[in-house]
């Protein structure tokens, strides 16, 4: 009778407990400042407040943090289906200085003193070997050797670059070194998730190198405890840019630029391709923060108009028809071109113009042979229409030149495709009776330019109505045909443009940015029409 009676209070007591382990109560918590760091029971909960804790009845260990502030722990007792409220002001923590005899260890480590018993160079040797163990008591995480801590600015994290604010309080003994007290850490989405839920105090470490026998900062470094760094700068992140071919070099010397800047800029560039299915902002492998086309590629703005987006012009690429020194031709029409080049005419061209006779010259012009005329010896009207028109082309002038000179329309057989505007040249010297198309340059020597016809251009252009002399500042003012513009659309509207993207596309319209332009060939924008791009950015 008894052992039934000791099992059914033993059950009885069995079933109290697990009542009471069902039932919770609630913890209302709020404090000033409300960015806090809160633990129950050593797990945590939450990174602001007010906040309603849902928590198992019984005691239970609270502990707040927050930067600058005294750190708060106190007990709860939750009772069953009860609300607790409990509001908190937290108090400034009062600094805490670090020792002067610490202080003064790591100053004498960093820049000691030459020993009266020293030559210089037994002194450079000690003082490259004293900074030498303070970086590696920096790479063991020595928390001696700690020279800060960096509270995260969580809610200003651009997820879109990685870019992850912070605000740094040095301590004692590194702010004689005028460090600054915010920066910015390359932390991608999911790793600064787990860094913020890890803590959002991390500590922050210097490393030190030796300019004109001082120790200066090299780097200022965010650490946790797995001993991962991410080096602070004034600006970091990762940015995603893509560009069609014609864009690569452009691109590349961008980033290179840039660099130099922004060294904890992380770049990834892609080269776009529509004639592949590649869509640029809607693959979902391509989550582009910026693309730089050339001229218009519609299939790689698709539901370019369901988002905001930043369009600036950044760069102009032009081409130029040149001829031999010689040649008496000085201008041609869209339509000549195209019945020299096109096997298809599509700009309208009814006939074909094979030989220099077929652009039927005025006679004045043609009298000119009657002469020398540099290599040329004296020839007749007839020897000179019946020779067949060479033709040339710059491999990467292709696509523009069948955009407005062919009209898309179809190159004839036998033309000759070069790889650099140098090689095309110097054959040109050796065909003198074939036409060129490179891209235009202001330098070229041994060959002339030709004027082309653009009926809306204005009567001071080139002194001719409609005729425009190609040059640099015909083609800003928008006279010249034969160009188009480099454009940079930007994945981001204006009012929430990330630091990065901003600095980047701010570098594209700079003056850094537009002798990378002129150095790739291309012509640099008008400043009339610079300060009407920078005028779109933040």
């Amino acid at each position: 009778m008894r052992a039934v009676q000791s099992i059914v209070w033993f059950y009885h007591l069995l079933m109290m407990g697990t009542v009471l382990a069902n039932q919770t109560g609630t913890l209302v918590l709020s404090t000033e400042p409300q960015t806090v760091t809160l633990y129950v029971n050593g797990l945590l909960r939450s990174n602001m407040t007010p906040v309603d804790l849902e928590l198992p009845v019984g005691t239970h260990q609270v502990e707040i943090r927050a930067t600058g502030k005294k750190t708060e722990q106190f007990t709860v007792n939750v009772q069953a289906d009860a609300v607790l409220f409990k509001e908190m002001v937290l108090e400034d923590e009062v600094p805490v200085i670090q020792s002067s005899e610490q202080e003064l260890s790591i100053l004498k480590l960093l820049n000691p003193l030459q020993g009266y018993f020293e030559d210089t160079r037994e002194f450079e040797l000690r003082r490259e070997q004293l900074l030498n163990s303070f970086n590696q008591k920096v790479r063991e995480r020595n928390t001696m050797y700690q020279a800060g801590t960096a509270h995260l600015l969580k809610e200003n994290y651009e997820a879109s670059t990685g870019s992850l604010p912070i605000q740094i309080a040095w301590f004692n003994w590194a702010q004689r070194f005028e460090l600054p007290k915010k920066s910015s850490i390359a932390v991608l989405p999911g790793e600064a998730e787990k860094l913020w839920k890890t803590s959002l105090e991390q500590p922050v470490y210097l490393y030190f190198e030796s300019v004109k026998k001082r120790a200066v900062v090299k780097q200022a470094v965010v650490t946790n405890n797995e001993k991962k760094e991410w080096i602070m700068a004034e600006i970091a992140g990762f940015l995603s840019i893509g560009g069609v071919k014609d864009t690569v070099d452009l691109l590349a010397g961008w980033v290179e630029t840039y660099r130099q800047l922004y060294p904890q800029v992380h770049f990834k560039v892609s080269i776009l391709d529509a004639g592949l299915g590649n869509t640029g902002w809607d693959g979902e492998e391509q989550q582009l923060n910026l693309m730089v086309l050339a001229g218009a590629h519609p299939t790689l703005l698709t539901n370019q108009s369901q988002r905001p987006k930043i369009s600036l012009k950044v760069a102009i690429e032009a081409l130029g028809v040149y001829v031999h020194a010689s040649n008496p031709v000085s201008e041609l029409t869209q339509l000549q071109l195209d019945a020299i080049f096109s096997v298809s005419r599509r700009c309208g061209g009814k006939v074909e113009i094979a030989h220099w006779g077929d652009l039927k010259l005025e006679k004045n012009i043609w009298t000119l042979l009657g002469e020398k005329v540099g290599w040329l010896p004296a020839l007749d009207l007839a020897y000179w229409q019946q020779q067949e028109i060479q033709l040339l082309i710059e491999k990467d002038s292709l696509a523009l030149f069948a955009e407005w000179g062919l009209c898309q329309g179809q190159f004839k057989d036998g033309l000759q495709v070069f790889d650099n505007q140098e090689d095309l040249l110097v054959a040109l010297q050796e065909f003198p009776y074939a036409i060129a198309v490179s891209h235009f340059s202001s330098e070229v020597t041994g060959a002339k330019l030709l004027m082309l016809e653009n009926p809306r251009a204005s009567l001071l252009v080139g002194g001719l109505s409609g005729w425009v002399v190609a040059s640099e500042e015909n083609i800003m003012a928008g006279e010249y045909p034969l160009a188009r513009f480099f454009t940079v659309y930007l994945n981001h509207s204006r009012s929430s443009l990330p630091t990065v993207v901003n600095e980047f596309a701010k570098l594209l319209l700079s003056q850094k940015g537009q002798t990378v332009v002129k150095k790739w060939g291309l012509v640099p924008l008008s400043r009339e029409l610079l300060q009407e791009e920078f005028a779109k950015l933040p």
